[in-house]
């Protein structure tokens, strides 16, 4: 599904001039497709759902519901009409049907279904297909898309997305006729797109075709019943083969309305003529595996060291793999072989560049799997006098990355002398525990921390893990395959990509807390045009992204350019009339992390400047915005089952009361379909500290995988922003009531301004479970700090 997200850097088309390539179309299809489908000799069937029953299988699907507003996406982050009931997925006859009705529900005007296997499956290379009769007319768009298994919201495109097909319905005479296939990725920090289109004889709502994808490491063709319209070569279409394309994707099946995905786009439910109610119909969906389509691993001799940049240390050499390379990223630094080393012949010498940071890493296409290297170390030999700080990072998956700040706790001293640097993979694991060993893609990295020194040089040598070091006690790795964040395509991208590392050693958090601030500002420029800026209060800033609106429009997003006179990130809007209204906010790194600023809103006249209002509680807390209400004190919410009012998604209540009713009650059922919960009003800020939710269920049974995210919200439940995340397998041992206790720590200070406390719960996996919410003697209570 083509994403047209509201947040995206730099936005970098790669078309016709970067890849030789154009949009086009082939003749047509060569008829009627019965349902028989050949995948063709050597390839054998891994997956499937023939939909065969009388519901959709939630051993194999869950939801998304809503309209996305209740991740601060309304629309999706493509200004889309629909809201998603997983009721509008009905299965009979054979058939799954993705059902599109024009009926107001959650404040739209339309309601669809959007299902996804993230959790449940996901595949690695290998031929996707499903049999689909699309519906049609103007506003309807009917996807069948891939999301890379890691995507939590917050890092597309770095994750990549492969669109097998979707539809602009009903756009021009070839709209209902076309069908596209399109791959996203993450481009030098910005997005990068390509896809091709195929227009058929008739509609393709007029019977069922096949769509599908062959995916290997080298390539993907996109194909409609047998025919090849779309070819991706992996490594000519980009400076790097395309890295988030060797990592394991999701399936998602759905239908919009209406969106950015049409020029200009359809905004207005009165825009939308197609018919309805009608269904986007799927036969089967599929996937298959042949010898070549198998991923390419090396999984290391077991009790040997994992050399990387070592003459004494002899073991598995990570530069024999396949597409192992040294890279620096964005040319922050250069790199040389030298004579001054700590064994051996040979050294490397680092020497920082002019850009204001500087990182570089080893790095592998596939990711191998070095589950056997969880309880090693990672060692290496460092010379510097360098007085900046530094970090060391490990990356698993596309997108997983773990950094460790280099200190004297992990033998670095920058005194002009060799030291060995020991920093045990545990420690990472601690840190990030859902690093995936099976795909490792960066062996060792190496940045800095915040700005670096033009001209600083530092000699490293004698790189390797060591597997039988200090490498602590044993830990066993939650492999991301069991990801616990619901997809939410479309959302605000925050690209995790190499040249900008956001991980640093620090408890993972949603959403950081800076610990300074900033000022803002908007200054006319003519009687058309302002100049928006953005001054970092106390620390520097490796990049600044201004994303904005005029007047409601689309939203646009620069790098601001940084004025070194006066310490200012810049930004000039032009074409203004008076009274035209700017929503603006910003995206800046501190200390290797990146933060979202609140969005503002300012009103262009030609003889005033106002100052400029947020729209929108800080997050991260600045320490520019003041603190509404004062500091509150740690408080229990328990849950109830009190319906609350004027609120979306619906949801019940949370009181800081016990109910007088005792014993076991079993209210609620924790399935895919996530259930709300919501404070009173709140004005205040609790302090910094850990947030714990203790869930009790009544004997599920066998597994069940329970997520469950904490917001704030505005009064009537919009503007969510997540404040923290966690998933954990409820409690299952014996009969009776148990409790599963989420802590989530080393959350930042967060202050509320006549807004809620929002308790979203979620079943990922497993068994559907009884929670226990109103009682007495066993009540789900969240605990603020």
């Amino acid at each position: 599904m083509s994403t047209k997200l509201a947040k995206v850097r730099c936005l970098v088309i790669i078309g016709l001039l970067v890849l030789g390539l154009n949009w086009g179309s082939l003749p047509e299809s060569a008829g009627v497709v019965n349902a028989a489908y050949d995948p063709s000799i050597g390839w054998n069937l891994v997956w499937s759902d023939e939909f065969n029953g009388t519901a959709v299988d939630a051993a194999k699907w869950s939801f998304d519901i809503g309209d996305g507003s209740q991740y601060g996406l309304a629309g999706w982050g493509n200004s889309e009409l629909q809201y998603y009931r997983s009721e509008n997925a009905t299965v009979s006859g054979g058939y799954l049907n993705i059902n599109i009705k024009r009926e107001s529900f959650g404040g739209k005007e339309f309601t669809s279904a959007r299902m996804y296997t993230q959790g449940k499956f996901d595949c690695l290379y290998g031929k996707i297909a499903a049999r689909i009769k699309m519906p049609y007319g103007y506003g309807m768009w009917p996807a069948f898309w891939m999301l890379g298994r890691d995507f939590d919201r917050h890092n597309w495109p770095a994750v990549g997305e492969i669109d097998i097909t979707e539809m602009r319905g009903g756009d021009g005479s070839t709209g209902d006729f076309t069908t596209m296939s399109t791959m996203h990725w993450d481009h030098n920090g910005s997005y990068a797109m390509y896809g091709q289109s195929y227009t058929n004889t008739e509609a393709l709502s007029q019977d069922f075709h096949i769509y599908e994808v062959e995916w290997t490491p080298y390539y993907l063709y996109g194909k409609i019943d047998g025919i090849k319209y779309y070819e991706m070569d992996f490594y000519y279409a980009d400076p790097k083969p395309l890295n988030e394309f060797h990592f394991p994707f999701f399936l998602i099946l759905n239908c919009a309305v209406g969106g950015t995905f049409w020029n200009p786009a359809i905004a207005n439910p009165g825009q939308v003529t197609a018919p309805l109610p009608q269904a986007m119909q799927v036969d089967w969906v599929r996937v298959y595996k042949n010898d070549t389509s198998a991923p390419v691993t090396w999984t290391p001799i077991p009790a040997n060291d994992l050399q990387i940049f070592s003459e004494t240390h002899t073991g598995n050499d990570v530069f024999s793999v396949d597409r192992t390379t040294l890279d620096t990223w964005a040319e922050t630094c250069t790199i040389t072989e030298d004579t001054l080393c700590s064994e051996g012949s040979k050294g490397w010498k680092v020497t920082v560049g002019s850009v204001g940071w500087m990182g570089f890493g080893v790095s592998s296409l596939y990711g191998n799997d070095l589950t056997g290297y969880t309880n090693s170390a990672l060692k290496f030999d460092i010379r510097t006098t360098s007085t900046k700080q530094y970090k060391v990072g490990i990356k698993t998956s596309s997108v997983l990355e773990c950094w460790v700040n280099l200190d004297s706790s992990v033998g670095y001293v920058a005194d002009g002398n060799w030291h060995t640097v020991t920093i045990p993979i545990s420690r990472y694991i601690s840190i990030q525990p859902y690093l995936d060993f099976k795909y490792v893609n960066q062996y060792f990295m190496l940045a800095s921390v915040g700005a670096s020194q033009s001209g600083d040089v530092i000699y490293i040598d004698n790189v390797y893990w060591e597997k039988t070091g200090s490498g602590g006690p044993t830990v066993t790795p939650t492999p991301t395959g069991a990801a616990t964040a619901t997809p939410t395509p479309g959302g605000n991208p925050t690209s995790t990509s190499t040249p900008t590392p956001t991980s640093s050693e620090s408890t993972p958090t949603p959403t950081p807390t800076p610990s300074g601030g900033y000022s803002q500002g908007v200054e006319n420029s003519d009687i058309n045009s302002v100049l928006i800026w953005f001054k970092p209060d106390g620390f520097n800033s490796a990049y600044v992204d201004i994303h904005y609106k005029v007047n409601n429009g689309l939203q646009l997003n620069y790098r601001m350019t940084n004025n070194s006179s006066t310490g200012r990130w810049e930004q000039t809007i032009s074409d203004l009339t008076s009274g035209s209204t700017i929503d603006y906010n910003f995206t800046y790194e501190k200390n290797g992390f990146q933060y979202d600023s609140p969005w503002y809103s300012y009103t262009f006249n030609t003889t005033a400047t106002p100052t400029p209002t947020p729209t929108a509680t800080p997050t991260p807390t600045v320490a520019s915005t003041p603190t509404p209400g004062g500091t509150l004190s740690s408080a229990t919410w328990y849950l109830f089952n009190q319906t609350v009012s004027g609120v979306t998604p619906a949801g019940e209540n949370m009181q800081t009361t016990k109910s007088a009713i005792t014993g076991w009650q079993p209210i609620k059922t924790i399935t895919t379909t996530s259930a709300y919960w919501y404070s009173t009003t709140v004005n205040g800020t609790y302090n910094s500290g850990a947030y714990t939710l203790v869930l009790w269920t009544n004997n599920p049974g066998s597994s069940s995988q329970v997520k469950v995210d904490i917001y704030k919200v505005n009064s009537d439940g919009g503007g969510a922003t997540l404040i923290a995340s966690q998933t954990q397998e409820a409690g299952t041992s014996s009969t009776g009531n148990h409790a599963t206790t989420y802590t989530f720590s080393g959350i930042g200070a967060v202050a509320f301004s006549n807004q809620r406390l929002m308790v979203k719960i979620t079943k990922t996996s497993g068994v559907d479970c009884t929670m226990v919410y109103n009682t007495n003697d066993f009540p789900t209570r969240l605990i603020t700090p």
